[in-house]
């Protein structure tokens, strides 16, 4: 099932590259969880991140997804969950690095 999931955010992922240009780009992320009301928490790597969504009414607990992040806070930024929804990514910080 995990490589299933796998296979679909990579080819999500592939098809939104080929549609946006090269500017973003795309972090797998693990155990994504939400913490509050348009606050998640995951891990990219070995790397723990805080992403700010806009709107965001997902409720994943532990769940893959793919964010989707060009740098510039709130400009097109994107987290694409396992599930296949959407959510608008205003901001990330690593985690102890939040101001």
């Amino acid at each position: 099932m995990a490589t299933t999931m796998r296979i679909k955010l990579g080819i999500l992922g592939a098809l939104l590259l080929c549609s946006i240009g090269a500017m973003a780009v795309f972090y797998q992320l693990e155990e994504v969880r939400r913490e509050d009301t348009d606050l998640y928490t995951a891990r990219a790597g070995a790397v723990r991140v805080i992403i700010e969504t806009r709107y965001c009414h997902e409720f994943p607990v532990g769940e893959e997804a793919v964010l989707e992040y060009n740098g510039v806070v709130d400009s097109g930024n994107k987290i694409l969950f396992s599930n296949g929804e959407v959510c608008q990514v205003v901001k990330v910080w690593k985690r102890g690095d939040v101001r």
